[in-house]
């Protein structure tokens, strides 16, 4: 790859994202869990823009929120649940997950959300790049129309994360 070249398509606009390589991963259930594997360039833009997300978002999150942060995992979140029940009184326990959401993610939906909060219309541009990249499986490209690929540096869960000190 030439970094020069590379560099100066993003700076141009002229950057273009490619489709994501579908791959599928077993579930202990018997399913099949599809995984989108970015190519190199767009897993750098990706982590990139991964991490000025982070900084805008961090700020949002209390405390006692530990899904998909920065330095936090499930195994921190239990931790910090056990000592909460050993020391203070606990009425009730929250964990949610929203099956098929990425499979049905609407990704105007998701652009809107992020422009509520990032003016940078490059940022917005890089993003719907990468949702309406398609998916090559099998060798044949397939344009999607809604939902995220799991497994890239700028899937929704890691756009609010960074994979250090995360047990994901």
């Amino acid at each position: 790859m030439n970094l020069r070249d590379f560099s100066e398509r993003l700076a141009r606009g002229a950057y273009r994202a490619s489709p994501v390589r579908r791959v599928y991963v077993p579930k202990p259930d018997g399913r099949q869990r599809p995984i989108g594997v970015p190519a190199l360039e767009d897993k750098i833009v990706q982590r990139a823009t991964v991490a000025v997300l982070n900084q805008v978002y961090e700020v949002d999150f209390l405390d006692f929120s530990y899904g998909f942060r920065p330095g936090r995992g499930p195994r921190d979140g239990l931790e910090a649940l056990d000592r909460a029940m050993w020391t203070q009184k606990v009425n009730w326990v929250l964990d949610a997950d929203v099956r098929g959401f990425f499979d049905a993610m609407v990704h105007e939906w998701a652009v809107t959300f992020v422009e509520h909060r990032i003016g940078d219309k490059r940022v917005i541009r890089l993003i719907r790049k990468w949702l309406t990249a398609g998916v090559l499986e099998d060798g044949a490209w397939a344009q999607v129309e809604q939902g995220s690929p799991q497994g890239g540096s700028a899937t929704p869960p890691t756009m609010l994360q960074t994979r250090r000190g995360s047990s994901r």
